[in-house]
């Protein structure tokens, strides 16, 4: 009996030393180009990831292509991007709805824009002054921020421990049933205030406000 060849590596398993740093050190991202909005990187404090003398484009990312890993963005993000390489080619992102972003290094600094509500006088000082260090701004309230930037209300006067977040939507909210808009502004609206990153859909109906403030840390 013949001995049996020693297994060979096809060329779809290989890949050069170049290609595997690529593959750890970059980031491929999913999602949508805002029309109209652009920025000089220069103007923006930062360069173009790949060299190139052309403007960035503010883009919604819905997802990500991490290291062969799929992650989906709760909320989606905006930031300022190249121009996409072309229609989503993976993920599961529909390439008749998304563009793909691929192979982008991880430390490029690109421009985040997180959008924030507050009073126009506040957002209309000057910047020396809108700009203090986080040891001397006061810490927003939970509360508040559920009134002021998810339910755009002024009710309920107290939100109690055992408030459910579907029966505050509900009853104060701008209208409409409780559902995946409504968490996502939600997530959106405490990672603003706090900083702290909440996964949309385990804000659900029946979680109370004494539940949402362990949440986030402010109990």
């Amino acid at each position: 009996m013949a001995p049996k060849k020693p297994f060979e590596p096809a060329p779809g398993h290989l890949m050069t030393v170049g290609e595997a740093h690529q593959f750890l050190s970059t980031i491929s991202a999913y999602g949508k180009v805002i029309s109209g909005v652009t920025i000089d990187p220069s103007e923006a404090g930062t360069v173009h990831p790949q060299g190139k003398d052309e403007p960035l484009q503010l883009a919604l990312v819905f997802g990500t292509s991490d290291q062969g890993k799929c992650v989906k963005l709760t909320p989606p993000q905006r930031v300022y991007m190249p121009a996409p390489n072309g229609p989503a080619d993976g993920c599961g992102w529909d390439p008749k709805k998304f563009v793909v972003w691929k192979n982008l290094p991880k430390d490029w600094d690109t421009v985040h824009v997180n959008s924030e509500t507050k009073p126009l006088a506040a957002a209309l000082q000057p910047r020396a002054m809108a700009i203090q260090p986080l040891d001397a701004a006061a810490t927003p309230q939970l509360e508040d921020v559920l009134k002021n930037n998810w339910l755009k209300s002024t009710q309920p006067p107290h939100i109690a421990g055992n408030d459910q977040l579907g029966g505050l939507w509900t009853k104060f909210g701008p209208g409409g049933d409780f559902d995946s808009n409504s968490q996502n502004l939600l997530a959106e609206a405490i990672s603003n205030a706090f900083g702290v990153d909440l996964v949309a859909s385990t804000l659900t109906a029946s979680t109370t406000f004494s539940q949402l403030q362990q949440m986030v840390g402010t109990d």
